[in-house]
């Protein structure tokens, strides 16, 4: 009995202790401060942020069997160097409580230091046909004027430095309000 309450404390303990991975599909893990806003045209960074993205249009793209997709535009701002975008994958994205499928955004784009770039395409948010009813519920009775957004993205790119390109993977967090594209006035 002791033998195994010491193994359970060891291992939890082991559990722990992990950290995130160094590397994700070949890229090396890269913790930068990419600062995140939501219609905010000309966000500014500090000397402490790296990148800036502002959500820039959010709109209801589609409704079918797949679901109602909203399309979301962006813009980007690299303040430390040039990099290339690879493509962006999404986890754990919840827009007002309920859990939503983002596309991984598989459109490659450079963006310049210090420069502004749209994304050549909208991403793609999908409220899953399961949620439709719960949402269009909440859409009729509340009609939120905003959209509370939160999740992950993990953005995979090249940067360039001393001549040679370095793969790279940013995690990120985001947790942000929009104008509720579905709501009128």
């Amino acid at each position: 009995m002791t033998a195994s309450l010491a193994l359970l404390i060891a291992l939890s303990y082991a559990v722990a202790a992990q950290s995130a991975p160094s590397k994700i599909d070949g890229y090396k893990v890269h913790n930068a401060n990419v600062k995140i806003a939501a219609g905010e045209p000309g966000i500014g960074g500090t000397y402490e942020t790296d990148a800036l993205v502002n959500i820039s249009s959010v709109t209801f793209a589609d409704i079918s069997l797949s679901g109602l997709t909203i399309e979301i535009g962006a813009e980007i701002r690299s303040l430390k160097e040039d990099l290339k975008v690879d493509r962006v994958t999404f986890g754990d994205v919840i827009v007002n409580g309920f859990q939503v499928s983002v596309e991984d955004y598989l459109h490659p784009f450079s963006v310049r230091k210090g420069k502004l770039v749209m994304l050549p395409k909208p991403a793609r948010i999908t409220i899953r046909p399961s949620q439709l009813p719960l949402a269009a519920y909440d859409e009729l009775v509340n009609s939120p004027k905003t959209l509370t957004v939160k999740g992950s993205a993990r953005i995979f790119g090249r940067v360039k430095r001393f001549g040679f390109s370095f793969k790279r993977v940013v995690p990120v967090k985001f947790d942000l309000e929009f104008k509720n594209p579905l709501r009128r006035g």
